[in-house]
């Protein structure tokens, strides 16, 4: 039993490969994030699609490399996981490829990091009150 809970409690503390990647991410500028989503998208299509890296043109659309609905909710599913973002389906099957997802995953990317940003700026500050509306409602009380 003891083995098992040692296992259980690695297990839980390790980090992913993606969350690791998904905290290289969060460091870099918004420029290298791009080129870091560019080569990850393309490997992940790539994968998805059985192919080799260097076979994926980075500027071919999606509709075009071959990717069908079952191909495209597997890749969707896969960068939501990894990336914590949420594509609609529709960006895997529309006439864009990697460059242009990749804008568009490292815009999401940006909003959520400025919001986190701002609930952690406002993490522990207390709500301001406005002493006369309490005092107006305390006195109707």
């Amino acid at each position: 039993k003891l083995l098992s809970q040692i296992t259980v409690d690695t297990l839980s503390t390790q980090e992913s490969p993606s969350d690791e990647f998904l905290k290289e991410l969060k460091t870099v500028s918004v420029g290298e994030r791009e080129k870091l989503l560019v080569t990850y998208l393309q490997r992940e299509v790539a994968q998805v699609l059985g192919m080799n890296v260097s076979q994926i043109d980075l500027q071919q659309p999606f509709n075009t490399m071959g990717i069908d609905s079952l191909t495209a909710l597997e890749l969707k599913n896969r960068l939501q996981i990894a990336l914590k973002i949420d594509l609609p389906i529709i960006k895997f099957i529309e006439d864009i490829g990697i460059f242009d997802l990749a804008i568009q995953v490292n815009e999401q990317l940006i909003s959520i990091l400025d919001s986190q940003r701002v609930e952690s700026e406002n993490e522990g500050q207390l709500p301001q009150t406005n002493d006369k509306a309490n005092e107006r409602i305390r006195g109707k009380l």
